[in-house]
């Protein structure tokens, strides 16, 4: 078990993703949108090529440029990847829209480039939902 947003959970986090057949096919020579990705008070560069996670660090240096961020406390990140999270936790969607249109605390929000988001849909999705298949000991 790791312990989420450690070294060792981006490393094996890192593996998954780029064994994913399905992020493979989505990915392919289109996906290379680096974006950040907010745990609580940190913050993690995710650094994507060809649907393909090249490198995740903390904190992201000045020479790292990001379209696109998703923030939300911790414990959101802890329900959002359990392995059968709690509604409005299953999904980037359903938690964005719990912070932007309800005004409710305790989800995700997103930030940057909104196009690049939506153009990439599928693939940031799929690479933030294998989140779930590192194992953290959550619920």
């Amino acid at each position: 078990m790791t312990e989420l947003a450690s070294d060792d959970f981006w490393a094996e986090y890192q593996l998954i993703v780029n064994e994913d057949d399905e992020m493979r096919l989505h990915g392919r020579d289109d996906f290379d949108e680096n974006f950040m990705l907010g745990i609580g008070q940190e913050r993690f560069f995710v650094e994507v090529q060809n649907g393909r996670i090249e490198d995740v660090r903390s904190p992201p240096g000045f020479d790292d440029a990001w379209d696109f961020g998703v923030l939300g406390p911790r414990e959101a990140w802890e329900q959002f990847t359990e392995e059968v999270p709690p509604p409005h936790h299953n999904d980037i969607v359903a938690s964005v829209y719990r912070s932007a249109v309800r005004q409710e605390e305790g989800y995700f929000q997103l930030v940057g480039n909104y196009k690049t988001v939506f153009q990439n849909f599928r693939s940031v999705q799929r690479a933030l939902n294998l989140m779930r298949e590192v194992p953290t000991g959550e619920a």
